[in-house]
């Protein structure tokens, strides 16, 4: 659970939230972060795709497991994705939250390692 979170995607900054704002939520993992509070995470593309609007939601926030308010919010920015595929990249830069929370990234592997009877969960 400390690489799981949860995605939050509004079309206008989480303090300035009214009744004609658009919002998605879901959730993600954790792929990479550092010791100073940087991390990638994965995550569904239509989680913060608007298919209304044909883009991504710019105001995308992240909430670490534990931390699920507004006020623990990460902010995170869009790297890429493919909604062929639906799998997104973004970034949080710099969390103090992050820094100080007991969250890690994910345990990844290649396939071409794993052996019969090996314990695996794919995403």
């Amino acid at each position: 659970m400390r690489s799981a979170v949860s995605i939050f995607v509004m079309d206008t900054d989480i303090n300035n939230i009214n009744d004609t704002s658009v919002g998605f939520s879901g959730s993600g993992v954790i792929y990479q972060m550092n010791d100073v509070g940087d991390a990638y995470i994965i995550t569904n593309y239509h989680v913060l795709y608007d298919s209304d609007s044909k883009t991504v939601l710019p105001y995308i926030y992240v909430m670490l497991y534990g931390y699920e308010n507004l006020d623990s919010a990460i902010r995170a920015t869009f790297i890429g994705g493919s909604a062929t595929y639906d799998i997104a990249v973004i970034k949080v830069s710099g969390s103090e939250v992050l820094k100080n929370s007991s969250a890690r990234a994910i345990d990844v592997f290649d396939s071409n390692e794993i052996t019969a009877g090996t314990t695996a969960i794919a995403i």
